[in-house]
């Protein structure tokens, strides 16, 4: 029986020289910079939702005694909250020591990664710029509050549109247009952040009694 087969929109995993690429930069004095969008990818719409994906940077706060309770994605004109991210919602935020792997090894970083969705709904009005609000706990479980993070959705830009990469019938394609799965993943390798899986998805073919095959 035939399982399920991995396609991807962009190049896999191990294609690091065609992906699009970040710097990984040693440490700097971030007082007045502790959050910012390094990654700002094209929006898009799916059946439900208006999406906007991005990657932030975030200093090493659990280092300094923090745990991250919520994160608020805001308006930066109006300052009405978009989109909350619950403690238990949080997507994989990437830290040190990273995994390592047997074909290649990752850097050593020096900041907190985590990449996000927005799901705005289709009807709202777009916001003209995005801002960040994050709720920490420190050991004394009081609320400490840090804001930054703010960027422009590219709005004025539209995804590439490709053709279906199979034929046929009883196709079911999973695991995209969310904040896990394939788009959380980051690759930190010669001094750049590789995201090859970012919009990649899952298919699986079925029978026509709805089982795969």
């Amino acid at each position: 029986m035939r399982k399920f087969i991995l396609l991807s929109i962009l190049i896999c995993t191990f294609s690091f020289i065609s992906c699009k690429k970040e710097s990984v930069s040693e440490p700097q004095d971030n007082s007045n910079q502790k959050i910012e969008v390094i990654k700002n990818d094209i929006p898009f719409p799916t059946d439900m939702y208006f999406r906007i994906p991005y990657t932030l940077k975030m200093w090493e706060f659990e280092k300094e005694g923090l745990t991250l309770e919520q994160v608020q994605i805001l308006d930066y004109n109006s300052n009405t909250e978009l989109f909350t991210i619950e403690k238990s919602q949080l997507p994989l935020i990437f830290k040190e020591p990273l995994q390592q792997f047997p074909y290649f090894a990752q850097d050593k970083i020096f900041y907190y990664y985590m990449s996000i969705q927005l799901p705005l709904a289709l009807d709202k009005p777009k916001p003209a710029k995005i801002f960040h609000r994050f709720i920490l706990k420190n050991s004394k479980n009081e609320n400490v509050v840090v804001e930054g993070g703010s960027f422009v959705p590219r709005f004025n830009e539209s995804p590439v549109v490709i053709g279906s990469p199979v034929k046929g019938k009883n196709w079911i394609f999973m695991n995209q247009s969310s904040m896990g799965s394939h788009f959380k993943i980051l690759f930190f390798v010669n001094s750049k952040i590789m995201s090859s899986e970012r919009f990649a998805f899952d298919n699986a073919r079925l029978n026509d009694s709805f089982n795969a095959y």
